[in-house]
């Protein structure tokens, strides 16, 4: 057989929740046993692949508003003076701001390190920030890859990372290794359908626009070989993209 490539429409637009502030914290890795799963097991039929149709609604989006900190009034120090007794001021210490604290290191595997290369090589021609490889990130996404091997079907997990969604691109191929070169070109592809004069989401365009998207900073990868012979791709991105009423602000041309 010859080889060819499927690719299924990524996950649908999102809409912001009211209490998702935009520019999420990014935290460090987390035990795997803290993510929360409501995605339901997904059932084989005849063990064919099964192609996400992709039906999406746009749903119009509701900012939510951004609170502002509160500046509490400084304490007034006064002198105390005590008859024969010294003043000795002891060293104040400052608080460790966690601010662009760097994440925990991880070097990942060939794919992995290959897929997240050439992620950050066309996230680079769009001016947006390089992601960061995540080891807990990747082990979800091996652990689908490994799902959608065993059951030979092809349909989105529909998971969140801690409590917030989380972006997900799909890949599968037949008759050709999967390199995570092939899997990244063929997501960014998709930019000669997209349209930068009338930004938003599509699903021909998903893949493309998740990969460079300048609100994800996290990714992790995985792939599967099924007993059929098709390879499996996952990339999971966090913090997620295609939020709808926001691809001006995160979709740039070249």
């Amino acid at each position: 057989m010859e080889g060819k490539i499927i690719k299924c429409v990524p996950n649908e637009a999102i809409e912001r929740a009211p209490d998702d502030i935009l520019g999420a914290e990014i935290y460090a890795d987390v035990e795997e046993n803290e993510l929360e799963n409501k995605n339901p097991e997904i059932q084989n039929q005849d063990g064919g692949i099964q192609i996400d149709a992709g039906d999406d609604e746009e749903i119009d989006n509701e900012r939510p508003e951004i609170l502002k900190a509160t500046k509490g009034k400084k304490a007034s120090n006064k002198n105390i003076k005590t008859k024969n007794v010294k003043t000795v001021k002891a060293p104040i210490s400052k608080p460790t701001s966690t601010k662009g604290k760097k994440l925990p290191s991880f070097s990942g595997n060939e794919f992995q390190k290959e897929s997240l290369n050439q992620h950050n090589i066309y996230r680079k021609k769009h001016k947006v920030p390089e992601l960061i490889l995540s080891k807990e990130l990747c082990n979800i996404a091996q652990e689908y890859a490994n799902k959608l091997a065993s059951t030979d079907t092809f349909q989105h997990s529909k998971k969140n990372f801690k409590g917030k969604p989380m972006g997900e691109n799909l890949f599968a191929c037949y008759g050709m290794k999967i390199t995570g070169k092939i899997m990244s070109d063929a997501w960014y592809d998709e930019i000669k359908d997209y349209n930068f004069n009338n930004p938003g989401f599509k699903g021909n365009t998903g893949h493309f626009t998740q990969v460079v998207w300048k609100d994800s900073k996290q990714v992790g990868f995985g792939f599967a070989k099924s007993k059929s012979g098709y390879y499996y791709g996952v990339a999971n991105y966090f913090p997620a993209g295609n939020y709808i009423n926001e691809f001006d602000k995160n979709v740039f041309k070249e």
